[in-house]
């Protein structure tokens, strides 16, 4: 299958895979420390990417046929600058944030000391 991003076509090996791993295979770096220290899903959002003109998270993205992927995008950096710097302010300061651990939070989560899974 390939993708797209930031125009650079890509084949991918693993469909199973998520977007920050296919991403990170081919030189594309995304920010993404809770999935990145848990090999997990994680509620940091660093990760948010545009996938065919609509915001999600890489982490939590697996790659489908021709799906067109943008990462460096001036208004994708000025998010991930904000949610990084949220995540921060939680971890030292014990606030929780809303989590997107995929099929939902438990135990197994990874997400982290800022998450708000139970």
């Amino acid at each position: 299958m390939k993708i797209t991003i930031d125009g650079q076509e890509i084949q991918v090996n693993d469909p199973n895979d998520n977007i920050v791993e296919i991403a990170a295979y081919n030189g594309i770096g995304i920010p993404a420390p809770c999935y990145r220290t848990n090999r997990k899903h994680g509620c940091c959002n660093g990760c948010v990417i545009s996938v065919d003109s609509e915001q999600t998270y890489a982490c939590v993205t697996k790659p489908a046929e021709n799906m067109v992927i943008e990462v460096n995008t001036p208004e994708l950096r000025d998010i991930r600058k904000k949610n990084l710097a949220l995540y921060k302010e939680a971890i030292e300061t014990g606030i929780k944030l809303a989590c997107d651990c995929g099929d939902g939070c438990d135990d197994d989560c990874g997400c982290g000391e800022g998450c708000g899974c139970g």
